[in-house]
């Protein structure tokens, strides 16, 4: 089952009808996600008012949750559906960007020893015994 978190950033996205800082081919898969997510809960009861409610005030986080909510049952109810947005989201979302001054971080494969992820450093970082024995990394 998705993440609910993973449910709620979605919801969010649709209510809104933006996902910030994508491609082109990030805005197809958008609009594709737009379109699964309507057929779908178009098709359950009460579904189309809990995503037009949403759709008519995206702030309200209540109106969001509710259609966080209906993506759930949804996704619960079809793994196929389930499957369909998962992907549809992965290619929806920006593809190692960062935005407004956020950062990407990847350690991928087998990583053998210390990795420092960060935005901003000042001053040096180092890694192994220091003069007192102790590991040292960023800061110390």
């Amino acid at each position: 089952m998705m993440d609910d978190a993973v449910l709620g950033a979605i919801a969010a996205a649709v209510a809104s009808r933006t996902v910030e800082g994508v491609t082109d081919a990030g805005r197809a898969a958008f609009s594709s996600l737009m379109q699964l997510v309507r057929r779908k809960v178009d098709a359950a009861p009460s579904g189309q008012a809990v995503l037009d409610a949403a759709l008519a005030d995206p702030a309200d986080r209540a109106r969001v949750d509710a259609l966080r909510a209906q993506l759930a049952k949804s996704v619960a109810g079809s793994p196929v559906f389930a499957g369909e947005l998962a992907r549809l989201w992965q290619l929806a979302q920006p593809a190692n960007q960062a935005t407004d001054g956020g950062v990407v971080n990847h350690a991928g494969g087998t990583v053998n020893g210390p990795v420092v992820q960060a935005r901003d450093i000042s001053g040096g970082v180092a890694f192994g015994a220091g003069d007192s024995g102790h590991l040292r990394g960023a800061g110390s």
